[in-house]
């Protein structure tokens, strides 16, 4: 376990939250999210620290809650996931094999998960391993993940060959019912050869994370997934999604 990174991305000011913390301090059962993540992973034994990405407006007080719990790496500009991930390149240990990413702001995600989609990963040749999650639908609690990014899938072969964010999605693609919670495993020296390649072509102008999977497919990579539990992915952006959260969480002890 020694040769595995977690990375933490939460750089992001939650303006939609309508608070003066940052995103990832807001509480989720009387604990900041970002401490509940970093909790969960010290417990499925991890060894290194986690790397939490901050921002250099809010990342002080991301410090002050964490303490010596997390290495910290900076992101400028909020250019993005990929952007974010590449800003964290500097505190990789030598020793470091695979690197898993994860979100301040998905406080549901288990220890336990993250570690069996490790496993699943150093168990596969692929250099990538996503965790997805398939629905029968977008009602009720389920409604959140509507905004997640669609998996495409070869039609012959089942191959995952791209996510689509939703905002880029036709009628079509935003029918798929299996999604992307964005956590990603990866072979390290692949991750930060191949981070430089993803572009900017989107409505937001942002460098996705999400485009190494077709990065990965275009080059003829046959991309490992884990399937997880639909609860586990799920993440806040509102206050709103946040109290629903609290309530899954009791609802399926987690």
């Amino acid at each position: 376990m020694d040769t595995i990174q977690i990375i933490i991305l939460a750089a992001g000011h939650g303006k939609r939250m309508k608070s003066t913390l940052p995103k990832a301090l807001l509480l989720f059962k009387g604990e900041p999210m970002i401490s509940r993540i970093v909790s969960s992973i010290e417990k499925a034994g991890f060894k290194n620290k986690p790397i939490v990405v901050i921002s250099p407006h809010t990342g002080k007080k991301i410090k002050e809650a964490l303490k010596d719990r997390s290495v910290y790496a900076i992101q400028n500009e909020q250019l993005g996931t990929g952007h974010a991930v590449y800003s964290a390149k500097d505190h990789i240990k030598k020793e470091v094999k695979n690197i898993m990413v994860l979100y301040a702001d998905h406080p549901l995600v288990q220890g336990s998960t993250v570690k069996k989609v490790v496993l699943s990963h150093i168990g596969n040749s692929s250099p990538i391993t996503m965790a997805t999650t398939t629905v029968s639908n977008f009602d009720e609690w389920r409604a959140g993940l509507h905004d997640f990014g669609r998996i495409k899938r070869n039609k012959k072969n089942g191959h995952i060959i791209g996510i689509v964010e939703k905002k880029d999605a036709n009628p079509e693609e935003l029918q798929i019912k299996e999604v992307n919670p964005s956590y990603f495993c990866f072979d390290s020296k692949w991750l930060f050869e191949n981070l430089p390649k993803i572009k900017n072509e989107n409505a937001q102008k942002e460098y996705y994370l999400t485009e190494l999977a077709e990065v990965a497919a275009d080059s003829g990579i046959k991309i490992n997934n884990f399937q997880i539990d639909p609860v586990e992915a799920m993440g806040a952006n509102t206050p709103e999604q946040l109290a629903l959260l609290e309530k899954l969480a009791e609802n399926h002890v987690i």
